[in-house]
């Protein structure tokens, strides 16, 4: 009878000790355990992410393609003042960083204007929209060269698609 005393005892201690241990194992996993809610979030923030970065480089794709894979396209048009075509706009941009020619032009023409187009003449008029046109694609320019799909279509011009091309059947044109 004693011997199956201790024995009992044992067991018991034994079965005390995995009980412990099963419990200070789950309390510590529970404590680095997610809701559902926090796992959700999470992956929403993440997916949206994921979908702004490729929606933005969808959209500068598509404007290089429409607007500066095709150097002799003109963009600019003044009998004026001389048409600008994608490579001009490409060369501005290069030097517009040192000179700040064109902003500071459409800068001092914005200040004659001052919400009163009374003062402007016809011929500061033009200057003013062909400025601010120029200026208008050299910023959008700036805002799409540095994505890296447009990088990779900037050094290898052999993949650029037409802008209306159809692929497999469905004719793919963003709404911009």
């Amino acid at each position: 009878m004693k011997k199956q005393r201790i024995f009992l005892h044992t067991l018991i201690l034994v079965l005390a000790a995995a009980c412990f241990g099963t419990a200070a194992y789950g309390w510590t996993k529970y404590a680095n355990v997610k809701a559902k809610n926090e796992y959700r979030w999470e992956y929403q923030e993440q997916y949206e992410a994921l979908v702004t970065d490729s929606l933005q480089d969808i959209v500068a794709q598509y404007l290089y393609i429409k607007n500066f894979s095709d150097n002799k396209k003109v963009l600019v048009k003044s009998s004026e003042y001389g048409n600008l075509t994608a490579k001009d706009i490409k060369k501005l941009y290069k030097n517009e960083d040192k000179k700040n020619e064109f902003y500071n032009k459409l800068y001092d023409l914005e200040s004659t204007k001052n919400g009163d187009e009374i003062f402007m003449t016809d011929e500061q008029n033009n200057q003013y929209k062909y400025y601010k046109k120029a200026v208008k694609y050299i910023a959008e320019y700036e805002d799409i060269q540095d994505f890296d799909a447009v990088k990779s279509m900037i050094y290898d011009k052999s993949n650029i698609p037409e802008i209306n091309s159809a692929r497999d059947g469905l004719n793919y044109e963003i709404m911009y």
